[in-house]
């Protein structure tokens, strides 16, 4: 039996931010972009929703496919990959990982529908800020601290943001590179901005 489609993972987060799915919504997550097909409601409403959906899956620890496909793509579990961290860090990775490798599932027609766009969309973004990409730029742990804090207070979802910023193994891993004057110069947080307010990227 085939799983949930893409359409179908965005709707279920849609609905999970809370706003209400009528059929022009399902239409349009499942039409091609190259359809024009117009958005009952604005494309930020959407996503806004969406993004707010995956903060009250992820409190859950809500896994969009199979979690055991995490060791099996990636080489380890979470919490091997994690070993530091808590309860609610590893909730909302599994939430994560899983939204990242659905979003990889996608095949070149899938990746060319709307509910495709807005699951990738929702991944890059939550990516940014909880589960950067190594590179010569750091941001500084304290400003990546406070504003994990501000998406998940705004969120609203009922996440132990304590537990979660305490026993984050990401943040704890900065602060122990940035002691040792490895790190580099701090970068701006402005392309943070959008995902605090869960509005649409630039």
């Amino acid at each position: 039996m085939p799983g949930p489609t893409q359409a179908d993972i965005g709707v279920d987060l849609v609905r999970r931010g809370g706003m209400t799915v009528t059929p022009p919504l399902r239409s349009f997550l499942s039409a091609q972009v190259s359809s024009n097909a117009e958005p009952p409601t604005s494309v930020e409403a959407i996503l806004t929703s969406a993004m707010t959906g995956f903060f009250r899956a992820a409190a859950d620890g809500y896994a969009f496919t199979n979690p055991g496909r995490i060791a099996s793509s990636f080489g380890k579990t979470l919490e091997q990959n994690y070993p530091e961290a808590g309860a609610t860090f590893l909730k909302f990775a599994y939430s994560y990982w899983t939204l990242k490798l659905v979003v990889g599932d996608a095949d070149a027609a899938t990746r060319s529908t709307h509910g495709h766009q807005l699951l990738a969309q929702v991944e890059q973004m939550v990516a940014g800020l909880f589960f950067p990409t190594p590179g010569p730029i750091r941001i500084d742990p304290d400003q990546r601290e406070s504003t994990q804090r501000q998406t998940l207070v705004g969120s609203g979802a009922p996440i132990d943001i304590e537990d979660f910023i305490q026993r984050n193994p990401i943040l704890l891993r900065d602060r122990r590179v940035s002691k040792t004057g490895c790190a580099s110069a701090v970068a701006t947080l402005a392309i943070f901005g959008t995902l605090a307010g869960f509005r649409l990227l630039a």
